[in-house]
């Protein structure tokens, strides 16, 4: 939500995320008034968000492919995920990766 329209009083959105059907995807815009405010709290830069939301992406997408056999997904692998994660970001980033065979 960006702000409320005066004249007509209707909500006036940014969309940061879009779906496509397509792709079977969220794609990310690239811009959010609110992952610029994190930047700043956090002291990085609107690409360090990003690329930081992205490695995130690539451990959750990980954790689907390894469990999704198991339905549901335990909470126990969830919280010991991002735990790891937490500790070690490249080491379980570097696993993630290997594992999902990216680069």
């Amino acid at each position: 939500i960006w702000d409320i329209d005066p004249e007509n009083n209707q909500i006036r959105v940014v969309p940061v995320f879009t779906w496509t059907p397509a792709g079977d995807e969220f794609r990310f815009s690239g811009t959010s008034k609110y992952l610029d405010k994190i930047a700043d709290m956090e002291g990085m830069t609107h690409k360090e968000i990003v690329d930081e939301i992205r490695r995130r992406e690539t451990v959750i997408n990980w954790l689907l492919e390894r469990y999704r056999a198991k339905e549901p997904i335990d909470y126990k692998v969830v919280f010991k995920t991002v735990q790891r994660y937490k500790q070690d970001p490249e080491g379980t980033l570097q696993e993630a990766k290997a594992y999902l065979e990216i680069e």
